[in-house]
C-alpha cells in the first residue's frame, strides 16, 4: 500500500472503528424544508401590484440602457432561472444560454462572473434554524450586497450587464408609483 493510500484510509478506518466502538457520533444537523412563507422588509410589504410589476419587468428590457436585455435573458426559467454559461453575456448578446452571442458590429463585454439562479433567493442567509433576515440576507457569490431590494439594482447599473441607470430606474418607479 502507498502513503497515498494510507493517508486517505487512516482517518477514515479510525473514525470507522471509532463509530463502532461507540466513541465517535457524527455532528446532528436537523436541516428542514424552507419555510412557506417569505419574510418581507417591514418598509417595503408585498402587493399584489408589486408581484404583478416584477414579473413584468423580469421580461422586459425596457430598464436596460440599449433595451436589449432583461433579468430572464441571464435568469431564464428554461434553464433553472440561470444561463448554462461560464461567463455571462449581457448587453450586445443575442440569443440565450449557452447559445447566447455578441451581436455582430457592436463592443463585446463579458460580464465578469456567470448567472448564478434566482431560484429561493428570498432565503438567502437562511439559517439551519430557519432564521433569516431579508434586510441583511447576502447576495451575489461574492455578497457585496444585502437584501433583494438592493440587488436588483445592481445589474441594471453595471456596464456590462445591462448598462442601465438609477435615474432611469427611478423615473420608471415615478411613473409607476400606485403600484408600488
Amino acid at each position: 500500500m502507498t502513503r497515498l493510500q494510507l493517508a486517505i484510509i487512516s482517518p477514515v478506518a479510525s473514525a470507522g472503528v471509532l463509530f463502532a466502538l461507540g466513541l465517535f457520533s457524527p455532528p446532528q444537523r436537523v436541516m428542514s424544508a424552507l419555510p412557506t412563507d417569505v419574510a418581507v422588509p417591514a418598509d417595503n410589504p408585498t402587493t399584489p401590484e408589486k408581484i404583478a410589476l416584477g414579473r413584468l419587468l423580469f421580461w422586459d428590457p425596457i430598464l436596460t440602457g440599449p433595451k436589449d436585455v432583461a433579468c430572464a435573458t441571464c435568469h431564464h426559467p428554461d434553464l433553472g432561472y440561470a444561463d448554462d454559461r461560464d461567463l455571462s453575456i449581457g448587453v450586445n448578446g443575442t440569443g440565450l444560454g449557452a447559445a447566447r452571442s455578441f451581436v455582430a458590429g457592436h463592443p463585446a463585454h463579458f460580464v465578469k462572473r456567470n448567472s448564478q439562479t434566482v431560484l429561493n433567493s428570498a432565503f438567502n442567509g437562511i439559517s439551519a434554524a430557519g432564521h433569516y433576515a431579508p434586510a441583511d440576507a447576502p447576495m451575489f457569490w461574492d455578497a457585496r450586497v444585502r437584501s433583494l431590494e438592493t440587488q436588483a439594482l445592481e445589474p441594471i447599473k453595471a456596464l456590462e450587464e445591462m448598462r442601465g441607470n438609477t435615474r432611469g430606474v427611478r423615473a420608471f418607479v415615478g411613473d409607476h408609483e400606485r403600484a408600488l
